[in-house]
């Protein structure tokens, strides 16, 4: 199956046109979270079942030290992530971050890297649509590093998604939005460095050769919606 993955800065409206598209797309889109289950389900007969059953005992992990040795079970499990796993680790098993928001992410990291493989397992020519994808995770993790080479060597060792959709957002609007928002989760200094890395992450992408369809956040939702139709169409 073929993957189809959001990203850009916070604020910037990723998470309502993934809504929107996967609910009015036809049927060669997907949602990727539908298909991982419906894939798991049939997986009950399949001897890889065992496989899977561990990665999604990964979802439950609440503590630090937990999620690190989850590197290890995906490690033995699939020998094709173990690059981008050391990666990982190296860079953030010794930093003094040890907040709630940090561990949260890397276990974000942690499902969406098992999600990927799960997606390649389907056997499909359909494009899955996954909103907090591999390629969000590695915006997250640049707020912790805030450097050029971790984005750019993330980028070349993760499994690039065939489909990359940039929802392009003015940053005036991005601060608007997220300033207003009932909980305040972020500052106005972690809004711009949101959108710089996500417009690095756009280059860098471009530089790779994968498709990317970049949309405006602010345009009206339907008119995005047909253009991300019509462009995975022509692919």
């Amino acid at each position: 199956m073929k993957r189809v993955e959001f990203f850009g800065p916070m604020g910037s409206g990723k998470s309502t046109i993934y809504k929107e598209l996967i609910n009015n797309s036809q049927n060669y889109i997907v949602d990727a979270k539908k298909e991982i289950n419906r894939f798991i389900l049939s997986s009950y007969k399949n001897d890889s079942f065992l496989k899977y059953l561990i990665f999604f005992l990964l979802y439950t992990t609440p503590l630090q030290n937990r999620v690190f040795n989850n590197f290890n079970l995906i490690k033995y499990s699939n020998n094709s992530n173990n690059d981008i796993l050391d990666f990982v680790y190296e860079n953030f098993s010794n930093t003094n971050i040890g907040t709630f928001k940090y561990i949260q992410r890397l276990n974000w990291f942690l499902k969406e890297l098992v999600n990927s493989n799960i997606i390649k397992d389907i056997d499909t020519n359909r494009y899955a649509v996954v909103d907090e994808s591999l390629l969000q995770k590695g915006v997250a993790f640049s707020f912790f590093k805030n450097d050029d080479y971790f984005l750019e060597k993330y980028l070349n060792l993760i499994d690039l998604p065939d489909v990359a959709i940039f929802v392009n957002t003015p940053l005036k609007v991005l601060i608007d939005r997220v300033e207003n928002r009932n909980v305040k989760e972020h500052t106005k200094e972690e809004i711009i460095q949101s959108f710089e890395i996500s417009l690095k992450t756009f280059d860098y992408l471009k530089a790779l050769g994968i498709n990317v369809i970049e949309i405006n956040g602010t345009d009206n939702i339907k008119n995005n919606i047909d253009i991300i139709n019509k462009k995975i169409n022509n692919l």
